[in-house]
């Protein structure tokens, strides 16, 4: 019984996002770690757009400007949910779905 206590505090309690999102023309993904608690947006394609992340099915967004192949890493809370979009000026923004 302790045991079982136990795996579900280990385990229960905070489960890992399993999925990096990758918008739909490969440019930007992202991506949770450090226990749901770090958004990291990257900007995977040399294509001159620049790239951000949402959190939490919200219009939270984590923009990284950096460039081509850098990757943004910030501390957000409680990360259940993340998307991936290329910024497309004057065009509609590349955004995977949520996952």
């Amino acid at each position: 019984m302790i045991a079982a206590a136990a795996a579900l505090v280990l385990f229960g309690a905070s489960p890992a996002l399993a999925a990096t999102m990758t918008s739909p023309d490969g440019g930007a993904k992202a991506w949770a770690s450090q226990t749901n608690s770090q958004m990291n947006v990257r900007d995977a394609k040399c294509d001159g757009h620049w790239v951000y992340g949402n959190w939490n099915n919200t219009g939270n967004r984590m923009e990284n400007k950096a460039g081509c192949n850098k990757t943004l890493s910030g501390p957000v809370s409680s990360i259940t949910a993340v998307r991936a979009c290329t910024e497309i000026p004057l065009g509609t923004d590349s955004c995977s779905n949520w996952g």
